[in-house]
């Protein structure tokens, strides 16, 4: 997508079906804080702080910005996932109720693979080898305003 000449939906969709047709599940291993390690081969997962992806897409309806904790979606299915109501789902912020979807919230994961790991970081395309962890850090983004004349 970040090679594309537009932006938007149909650009979006365009992308992921050209990439469906190649892309293999790889096996990874989930271990939350203080849990046993899950072994997997799910198609996506994805770790949000905020409900939704660019145009409506929510992907963790119930993620809250300020509740300490990242929402882990996990899509069993790729089949699945191109489904007419997986994507009601996905669109009306129903997505949990999709047999072939789990959720759960974590403050920290580490996923782990033999195959090295591919992975989006705020929409950029990026390999971090082998491991990656993610924490939740509260109160952690420091935001600048800048003074407006009425204040």
């Amino acid at each position: 997508f970040a090679g594309s000449r537009h932006r938007g939906f149909r650009t979006y969709v365009s992308t992921i079906i050209r990439h469906l047709l190649t892309y293999r599940p790889r096996k990874i291993t989930c271990t939350i804080a203080g849990e046993s390690p899950v072994t997997s081969k799910p198609f996506l997962v994805a770790f949000a702080n905020s409900k939704q992806y660019g145009n409506n897409f929510l992907i963790a309806p119930d993620a809250e910005i300020n509740d300490g904790y990242l929402d882990i979606c996990q899509v069993n299915s790729m089949f699945e996932l191109l489904g007419i109501r997986s994507i009601l789902d996905y669109l009306s912020g129903k997505i949990y109720r999709n047999r072939y979807v789990t959720s759960r919230k974590a403050a920290n994961i580490t996923i782990e693979s033999k195959q090295p790991l591919l992975m989006h970081l705020d929409g950029e395309p990026i390999s971090p080898g082998h491991s990656i962890t993610l924490e939740m850090v509260p109160a952690s983004l420091q935001v600048m305003v800048p003074k407006t004349e009425s204040q």
